[in-house]
């Protein structure tokens, strides 16, 4: 982690954004919980799961969940957005590579459920 990405326990953090004047995505809990400041809009939050369904119960979103508006996002952009007029081949590498973490995701969970430990925090 870089010496600016360093966090002090309880200590809110931003992240550093490749584009000026672009969102501000802040740290709130570290791996859990953010704030996205988009110029003069309110911010929102992204809340990610904290702990294990099936022992705290539903108190967030996924990483897969987000994966897939991700996907669907860049699959507007490359193929309904103006009719295709923004389709190039990075947007579709990135699709790719999304729906292959998103792959590896779900196989993840596959081989916990067999095993009938996900949702618990055994490894």
């Amino acid at each position: 982690m870089a010496d600016e990405q360093k966090k002090v326990e309880g200590e809110e953090r931003i992240m550093p954004n490749r584009t000026p004047g672009g969102p501000v995505i802040i740290v709130i809990n570290e791996g859990h919980e953010y704030e996205i400041e988009v110029g003069p809009l309110p911010r929102f939050r992204v809340k990610f799961q904290n702990g294990p369904v099936k022992e705290t119960g539903v108190n967030g979103i996924q990483c897969d969940e987000i994966i897939r508006v991700l996907i669907d996002r860049l699959i507007y952009l490359n193929d309904i957005y103006l009719n295709g007029k923004y389709r190039n081949r990075y947007n579709s590498i990135a699709i790719s590579k999304l729906e292959e973490a998103l792959w590896a995701l779900e196989e993840r969970t596959k081989k916990r459920e067999a095993r009938k430990i996900e949702g618990t925090s055994l490894v």
